[in-house]
């Protein structure tokens, strides 16, 4: 009987753990994420790997929503902010040790940096022509 008491010991253990990583992740990835997008997708998020992406981003229902998208994005230069982040897990002994590799990521679209009316619409109107 020790031994199995052991096993699911070492089971809710490792449950727990994995959970509250988890949860732990998340949270960092989606802080790290909006804040990177409020921002303009500008700066950095200790722990957490943060890019900015332009055009292309929005998945469209069918073939010519895409090309719509990318009419849009390109007009407007929407840009979608992309944070990823990992961690690892460890097992117990008691259940076969080793290590279990988490990995969370989240999209979110980037807030327009603040631009007087005049500059944006010289912006709009130069990738107007562009298209």
């Amino acid at each position: 009987m020790i031994p199995m008491f052991a096993i699911v010991w070492g089971c809710i253990f490792f449950v727990f753990s994995f959970f509250q990583r988890t949860i732990t992740m998340r949270s960092w990835t989606r802080a790290h994420t909006w804040a990177y997008s409020y921002v303009g997708c500008s700066g950095s998020g200790p722990g957490t790997t943060l890019e900015a992406t332009t055009g292309g981003s929005i998945s469209g229902g069918s073939a010519g929503d895409s090309d719509v998208d990318s009419i849009v994005q390109s007009l407007f230069a929407l840009q979608t902010g992309h944070g990823s982040r990992t961690t690892t897990v460890t097992r117990p002994r008691v259940i076969g040790g080793g290590t279990m590799n988490l990995s969370d990521g989240q999209f979110v679209m980037c807030n327009d940096v603040p631009r007087d009316v005049v500059d944006y619409t010289v912006q709009f109107i130069g990738r107007l022509l562009h298209l």
